[in-house]
């Protein structure tokens, strides 16, 4: 049997029976007389069922009414106690907060963050999702994202976190003196990172552009940017490295960027969250230490 009666019906019913009085149920509600008994009569057309016996004086139960008032304050206790309980945990600085991550850009400046955060927090956990690919953040119920580039999730909100320059690099021994455009690297032993990108550079002095997506001549796929780095130190083959990567490797002499002219177009690391009021406690201080970090 399906009901067309409200929560309002249910708990204006159980202030009736718990007063005796329709107008002292009215006054505790803050509502008028006439809609209150325009509300009963509804919820016992709707269950049809005779729940209370009316006269000039005074208001009593059937036996009915007695009974679905008995298991109806049974079940709204409950539910009280459960939304009490609920809010609480929802104020509380514990419980878990999802997170997804690309694996490289945990590697490379979140995992320390996550660490520090938890040693903060001792009753907070993190449920880490890493991966390269893109998983569906509605269906796993994430509460945070990390996306590097532009995000397409009207729903939820994103704060950039810092921008990262692609640079190519190869191992010194490795001949790039005959690379002299972008386009010339179609040709040139490559160690590429999954998914593809296009990668978009600029002529630092022109303002030429150009746009490189090439399958061609790779030596290695890769979703994981340690293992790219490394095979780029060996001389497998040229690699697009993050700056804050690669310049610490061309300081000590491991790699030397190629193409120095050509500025490759920067990618903003995202931080992203549901876009609602009622953000959990513990998602909120997540997203607070983790964008204070970075602000730093």
């Amino acid at each position: 049997m399906k009901l067309n009666c409200s929560l309002d019906d249910l708990y204006g019913f159980c202030m009736v029976a718990r007063y005796g009085s329709f107008t002292q149920a009215a006054r505790a509600l803050h509502m008028p007389l006439s809609t209150l008994s325009r509300r009963i009569a509804h919820l016992e057309d709707q269950l049809n069922l005779k729940l209370l016996h009316r006269d000039a004086h005074k208001v009593q139960l059937t036996q009915e009414g007695q009974d679905y008032y008995q298991k109806s304050m049974s079940w709204l206790d409950g539910l009280y106690d459960t939304v009490g309980t609920l809010q609480q945990n929802n104020q509380a600085a514990s419980g878990t907060v999802r997170v997804t991550a690309p694996i490289s850009l945990c590697q490379q400046s979140l995992a320390p963050l996550f660490t520090e955060f938890l040693q903060c927090y001792p009753d907070i956990q993190l449920d880490l999702r890493l991966s390269n690919r893109h998983i569906d953040i509605e269906e796993d119920a994430i509460d945070v994202a990390f996306r590097v580039g532009e995000h397409t999730h009207a729903d939820w909100v994103g704060r950039a976190l810092y921008s990262t320059h692609m640079m190519v690099c190869a191992a010194p021994q490795l001949s790039t003196d005959h690379i002299r455009h972008p386009k010339d690297l179609i040709d040139v032993p490559k160690i590429l990172m999954r998914p593809i990108v296009p990668r978009h550079f600029k002529h630092d002095r022109s303002g030429a552009r150009y746009e490189f997506v090439t399958t061609e001549n790779v030596r290695m796929w890769v979703n994981d940017m340690q293992v790219l780095t490394q095979a780029v130190i060996a001389g497998i083959g040229i690699g697009f490295i993050p700056d804050n990567i690669a310049k610490p490797l061309i300081a000590s002499g491991q790699i030397v960027p190629v193409l120095p002219e050509w500025s490759n177009e920067p990618r903003t690391c995202h931080l992203l969250y549901r876009h609602r009021a009622n953000i959990p406690c513990r998602v909120r201080l997540f997203i607070d230490f983790i964008t204070e970090r970075f602000e730093a």
